[in-house]
């Protein structure tokens, strides 16, 4: 039983620091900075936020880096990040109030409307207290099974009982991260799949402003008459359409790695392809713009 408790502990660590990692990383996210205030980090944090990502994340490097051996450590370690987060509440209060999310109705979802009004459910956690004392209690048993070889530590009522707490634990905080970073966002497969293809669209628009902005600036800059404007344009849309060409064939490839997957799995795969490239022009882009 006792391999149980470490098991299930282990499991609560992991699984935190993955919280944390997905705070810290995500788009424009207020908690990068925030991160910084952990002081149990052991690296230089300007530092190390300059370095590249491209084997890892700074969320990977930042949540790996923190204690996170005991229901005290990761409750500081989540306040550190929500606070300052508008309605701040502290995690154990976030624990207390959160509810359970209503998927939205498909013609919401596939409108991409703003006026719909996102709904919750029941409180996903009776008892903030006595969950945190559970998960509390998980790693003090955990510390004694793998110290002292203690294998009659736990019943299996008792077993049974921690095991529901880390999974309502885990479901909480979830839906807490959920709707920090994607408030009224589709938990269902069809619906976050439609709508991360409807994020794709928001960065064509972007792409879009960027090229207006561009040969605003190229207009000024270099003197383009009219014509050549217009010249110009039109060189512009025959790189957008082959650029429509190598993005559409990008994602073949991708759909013959992975063979027969459900329509859900098509609309994710190929929206994940097209967020890499299409945020890989926009950032080109902003560098072109950005030269002197």
């Amino acid at each position: 039983m006792s391999l149980h408790v470490v098991a299930i502990a282990s499991c609560i660590e992991a699984f935190s620091r993955a919280c944390f990692k997905i705070l810290i990383d995500g788009d424009d996210s207020p908690y990068l900075e925030r991160a910084k205030n952990f002081r149990d980090l052991t690296f230089d944090f300007e530092l190390t936020k300059a370095l590249s990502r491209k084997e890892i994340t700074f969320g990977d490097l930042v949540s790996h880096n923190v204690g996170v051996s005991s229901a005290d450590q990761i409750i500081k370690h989540f306040n550190t990040l929500f606070e300052g987060d508008t309605g701040y509440r502290n995690f154990k209060d976030s624990l207390s109030t959160v509810r359970e999310f209503i998927e939205p109705p498909e013609e919401a979802i596939m409108d991409a409307s703003d006026k719909y009004e996102v709904e919750y459910g029941e409180l996903i956690v009776n008892d903030a207290n006595q969950l945190i004392c559970d998960i509390q209690d998980i790693f003090s048993a955990r510390h004694i099974a793998a110290h002292e070889a203690n294998f009659k530590l736990v019943t299996v009522d008792q077993l049974r009982r921690w095991f529901e707490s880390a999974m309502t634990f885990a479901t909480a905080t979830h839906e807490i991260i959920e709707q920090k970073l994607r408030p009224g966002a589709s938990r269902a497969a069809f619906g976050s799949s439609v709508q991360a293809l409807q994020n794709s669209g928001t960065l064509y628009f972007k792409i879009g402003d960027l090229w207006r902005g561009l040969v605003e600036k190229w207009e000024i800059e270099w003197r383009i008459d009219e014509t050549n404007i217009e010249k110009l344009w039109a060189t512009i849309k025959d790189s957008e359409e082959a650029f429509a060409v190598y993005l559409e064939k990008e994602i073949a490839i991708h759909y013959q790695r992975v063979g027969m997957i459900t329509g859900n799995g098509y609309r994710h795969l190929e929206a994940k392809i097209q967020k890499i490239l299409l945020e890989s022009k926009v950032d080109y882009l902003k560098r072109l713009k950005a030269e002197v």
